[in-house]
């Protein structure tokens, strides 16, 4: 509404004219006017990114979250009321909006944000990844064939392998399979995801290790 007022302000203002109410607009600029605009912009850019409905969105929760921060910065350019309305904002967006561990998991699984630059905290991310190897390893477990779980079960962990046959560490191959072994959500870390706006993850082979 703010927008299609600001587009046609001398319109609107000839109209009042002619119907003797042009005093409705002693207390708006149109300066104002297009700054409040321009300033409401950035809130319905995000709000039409995160309800569309044909495309995921849950990755875009934090992005948007680090955008609308930036944008309630202060500048040198605010006059009072501005920067007092930018300072309100923050802090309500702040206390509302909330960055649930599932909006971080949606970032790590986009190629574009699985290194989560986003997350300021280490602990963070490494509370992301390890979540991310427990949903990986619970589906394996509830995929696997009951003998594959007796042979999981049964096998030593590759740590302990290694330790089994220390006393041959002077003569053994140092590329050993053991040392180098990494598990599914590593190497999708080392994966280089193409620099196309557009692709499908699924159709792309990892590297297997």
């Amino acid at each position: 509404m703010l927008e299609s007022i600001s587009c046609q302000y001398e319109d609107v203002r000839a109209l009042l004219l002619e119907s003797g109410e042009e005093g409705r607009l002693n207390d708006l600029s149109e300066d104002t006017l297009n700054a409040m605009v321009m300033f409401l912009q950035r809130f319905k850019e995000a709000t039409k990114a995160l309800e569309a409905s044909k495309t995921p969105t849950l990755h875009l929760t934090a992005v948007w979250l680090d955008h609308l921060k930036r944008h309630l910065q202060p500048s040198s350019t605010d006059n009072l009321t501005f920067s007092s309305l930018k300072a309100k904002c923050l802090r309500i967006l702040v206390e509302k909006y909330e960055i649930h561990v599932l909006h971080k998991l949606a970032m790590f699984l986009h190629p574009k944000l699985k290194s989560l630059k986003l997350l300021v905290e280490e602990h963070s991310m490494e509370t992301v990844l390890n979540e991310v190897r427990c949903l990986v390893n619970d589906i394996k477990e509830r995929c696997a064939s009951p003998t594959q779980r007796i042979a999981t079960v049964s096998s030593a962990p590759p740590e302990k392998r290694a330790r089994q046959s220390e006393g041959l560490s002077d003569i053994e191959d140092s590329s050993s399979s053991d040392e180098c072994t990494l598990d599914e959500v590593s190497a999708y870390i080392d994966f280089k995801s193409p620099r196309e706006e557009n692709f499908d993850v699924l159709s792309c082979n990892l590297k297997k290790h």
